[in-house]
């Protein structure tokens, strides 16, 4: 088999009749399993860097129910299962903010100041802290004062004038995630608590992985009526399934362009099977029989395709190590990364190997069935020589 390889490549690269359109089609090939991969990389770099800042935020487990004492939930988070867990209990209710004419709703987070979330831990949480979006859309800034406005709670001597509370902005804090910095604010929770007349919490925030099922056989034992533990994927589900699409979208247009690289690698092997058929009915005449000539050329075409498509993975992996190891600012200020991040996985690799090995292999293999044909095509051919 080696010298009948060394016999392929030679007549590809070196000889006087090289095949170009072969070359230029593996070259494509090349370049199909070198940005395949590169691609996944940079894209799988950028949505675990959104997820990482979601989840910084949001937790990756979140348990919520209607509102029960607070001694009860500090009590459940005693529970030795949670020992290392990074558990931190909370009273989320959803309200209007307004400064001045303008109004938006808000997610309004009470955290504990001797046990706040990471997230909160180095903020100023004495008055409210907003999202950068939200802080934009009202126009207030940094000791500008706005109003909290809570239509779930009224005043019984006023009729249903819903509760209004004042608090100034000590913080503002940018998650670099829109939907985030654009709907959710940190207070107090004894400020919430004070407005409700009610020291109840009504959410516990888990940023350590933790098994869903283990939570809810800890907060099942208080029998909290409402009880939802999901984890950050299942709240944030429409988020996922539209980084799912972006894959998909992906790899389909990636898929395309391989058929394209394929279908000149077609025409490439038309043109290189036909000028090699002299020498095949040679090796026939020799002795060599039909079926191990044609497994002689399949080989060749599956060494051929894999070892272009191994050294376009080689050099995007090259190129991505680069990436991920180089220190400097590459994207404009104006980007949330200003360095590309790098993720790749083992399934990203076989992916970025498998589309261009298959397609490309199918449509060889169809070339080289259409050409070589039965043992009468080279009957054929030796009778051309008289």
């Amino acid at each position: 088999m080696g010298p009948f390889l060394k016999y392929f490549f030679h007549y590809i690269f070196f000889s006087r009749t090289r095949q170009r359109l072969l070359i230029l089609a593996i070259v494509g090939l090349f370049l199909s399993s070198f940005a395949l991969l590169v691609l996944q990389g940079t894209m799988g770099g950028l949505q675990r860097g959104v997820i990482g800042r979601s989840k910084r935020v949001k937790g990756v487990v979140s348990a919520k129910f209607e509102g029960v004492s607070e001694s009860i939930i500090q009590d459940l988070l005693k529970d030795k299962r949670l020992e290392g867990i990074s558990a931190h209990p909370e009273l989320e209710i959803e309200l209007l903010i307004k400064n001045g004419g303008r109004i938006s709703p808000v997610v309004l987070h009470g955290v504990n100041l001797s046990n706040p979330a990471p997230f909160a831990s180095d903020r100023d949480i004495s008055g409210i802290v907003l999202g950068s979006e939200l802080a934009y859309k009202i126009h207030v800034d940094y000791r500008g004062e706005v109003e909290l406005i809570f239509p779930m709670v009224t005043n019984k001597l006023l009729g249903d004038v819903p509760r209004i509370g004042k608090l100034h902005v000590t913080d503002i804090f940018n998650a670099n995630v829109q939907e985030i910095d654009a709907n959710h604010a940190f207070v107090r929770s004894s400020f919430l608590q004070n407005i409700l007349r009610k020291r109840i919490l009504n959410k516990v925030v888990f940023y350590s992985d933790i098994d869903v099922g283990t939570v809810k056989e800890i907060f099942s034992h208080a029998s909290l009526k409402s009880l939802q533990v999901k984890r950050w994927e299942d709240e944030n589900s429409t988020l996922v399934w539209a980084l799912n699409l972006e894959n998909r979208i992906m790899l389909f247009l990636f898929t395309v362009m391989t058929l394209l690289v394929a279908i000149s690698i077609t025409s490439g092997l038309f043109v290189f099977f036909n000028k090699i058929k002299v020498d095949l009915v040679s090796f026939w005449i020799r002795g060599k029989g039909i079926e191990s000539i044609k497994q002689m050329v399949q080989r060749f075409v599956l060494v051929l395709c894999s070892i272009t498509i191994l050294c376009g993975l080689g050099a995007g992996a090259g190129l991505l190590y680069f990436l991920d190891n180089y220190e400097g600012n590459i994207m404009p200020a104006v980007f949330v990364e200003r360095n590309i991040p790098v993720h790749l996985d083992g399934y990203q690799i076989v992916l970025a190997f498998i589309i261009p090995f298959g397609i490309s292999t199918i449509f060889s293999f169809g070339a080289f069935k259409g050409i070589m044909g039965q043992k009468s095509s080279f009957i054929e051919k030796v009778r051309s020589f008289s």
